[in-house]
């Protein structure tokens, strides 16, 4: 996941492709970092076939393929730029009048008591819905690499049958503890280095 600059540093996309070059451009604008040549301004696109855009940890700059390639790690897509999401469903308090558009995009959702969600598709059964407070909207919340961590260590530990499993967030510190066979737990700090993009 892409918290601040260094997340990004030494790491080049394709200047020929247009959506992953302006927005790996504009993370790094928002993170106040600027091109070394070209001000603040985005390089337009392609960039002529044999370019790469780079960050060098302090700038932009535009490289040449082969440069890029030897000494800087590729993004190879815009899901490599986003952060992680789980989908969830948030209960809609809103007024019914206010509703109407998201009814018509099909953004409104409900569930009978399971994890099985449908949208609705007639103002009746909305309606109906509405009155019995049982209308969603699926939202797409960034997935905290520690809620990875205490998944994996609260699944295996429950597939063996243990209950001492704990972790434990106080600020920026976590506490483990468990019992892990060794695959497991290199398994959980793949889960750690895979989140923190190393």
């Amino acid at each position: 996941m892409i918290t601040c600059k260094e997340d990004l540093k030494f790491k080049y996309v394709d200047g020929n492709n247009e959506e992953l070059a302006r927005a790996f451009q504009n993370i790094l604008f928002s993170f106040g970092v600027k091109w070394s040549i070209f001000n603040d301004q985005q390089v337009r696109f392609p960039t002529g076939g044999c370019s790469s855009i780079v960050f060098n940890g302090e700038t932009i700059n535009l490289v040449s393929n082969e440069f890029a390639n030897e000494y800087y790690d590729s993004i190879e897509s815009l899901s490599d730029l986003k952060p992680r999401t789980k989908v969830e469903y948030e209960k809609v308090t809103d007024s019914i009048f206010d509703l109407k558009d998201e009814f018509e995009n099909g953004n409104l959702h409900y569930n009978f008591g399971d994890d099985e969600w449908f949208t609705y598709k007639d103002e009746p059964s909305f309606a109906i819905g509405f009155k019995e407070c049982n209308v969603y909207r699926k939202v797409d919340r960034p997935v905290e690499w520690w809620k990875d961590a205490a998944e994996f260590v609260n699944l295996n530990n429950q597939l063996e049958g243990k209950i001492n499993a704990v972790l434990c967030a106080n600020g920026d510190h976590f506490r483990v503890r468990a019992s892990m066979t060794r695959d497991q737990w290199c398994d959980f700090a793949r889960i750690l280095l895979e989140q923190e993009g190393e």
